[in-house]
C-alpha cells in the first residue's frame, strides 16, 4: 500500500473531476485491473437472469457507488498527509476496489454467453435446475447448474466446476449419484430436472 501513496506523491493531483480521474486511472489502472491473459479468452456461460444481474450490479457500480467513492477521495485529500492519513488510504482503496470490480463485470459481460434452456431435459447439463435428495438422510435441495462468474449457493447456483455440479452432470432422473466432496463422497437421488 506504501508504494500506491508513493505513486500518489509523484503525480500532480488537479482538482477538477476529469483530471483526478485521470490521474487516478492512470496511476492505478495499468497494475490493478489486469485480466490473467488465461481469462482474456474464456467464455463466460450466464442465465440471461445472470447477465441481467450483472448489468444492473455494473449500473449501481458506475452511477452510485463510484462517484461517491470518488467524492471521499476528493474530500480526504483535502485535509490530508498523503503517507499518514488513514481516511484517504481507505477512499483510495475503496475506489480502487470498485474500479476493478467494474473491470470484472465489463470482462465477463463482453465475453459471455448465454445459457440456453431446454424445457424437455432429460439429463443434467449446464443451465438445468435440479432437485435431488441426499441418501441416506433425505434431505432435499434444489439448484441450478450455471457458469461460475453467477455461482452463488446462497441464491440456490452452482458452478459446473464445483464436484456437485460435476458430478450430477449427465444424470437422469431417479439416477442415484456419487459425488466426491473434500469431505469425502456421497450419494444422491435424482429427483427432478427442471
Amino acid at each position: 500500500m506504501y508504494k500506491l501513496y508513493e505513486m500518489l506523491l509523484k503525480i500532480k493531483v488537479m482538482m477538477s473531476n476529469n483530471k483526478i480521474e485521470a490521474d487516478f486511472l492512470q496511476m492505478i489502472g495499468k497494475s490493478a485491473f489486469l485480466i490473467n491473459e488465461s481469462d482474456r479468452q474464456m467464455k463466460y456461460p450466464l442465465t440471461e437472469q445472470g447477465l441481467n444481474k450483472l448489468k444492473e450490479e455494473l449500473k449501481t457500480l458506475e452511477s452510485v457507488k463510484r462517484p461517491i467513492a470518488n467524492n471521499r477521495v476528493k474530500a480526504a485529500r483535502r485535509f490530508c498527509d498523503f503517507n499518514e492519513d488513514a481516511t484517504f488510504q481507505e477512499a483510495v482503496q475503496e475506489l480502487a476496489q470498485i474500479d476493478k470490480r467494474r473491470k470484472q463485470i465489463e470482462h465477463i459481460i463482453r465475453h459471455a454467453t448465454i445459457i440456453e434452456k431446454d424445457t424437455k431435459e432429460t439429463t443434467i447439463k449446464l443451465g438445468s435446475t435440479v432437485t435431488f435428495q441426499e441418501l441416506p438422510h433425505h434431505h432435499t435441495e434444489t439448484y441450478t447448474i450455471v457458469g461460475k462468474a453467477e455461482a452463488n449457493p446462497l441464491e440456490g447456483t452452482i458452478s459446473i466446476e464445483s464436484p456437485f455440479a460435476k458430478g450430477l452432470l449427465g444424470a437422469k432422473r431417479n439416477d442415484i449419484v456419487p459425488i466426491y466432496t473434500p469431505e469425502g463422497e456421497i450419494k444422491v437421488k435424482v429427483l427432478a430436472i427442471h
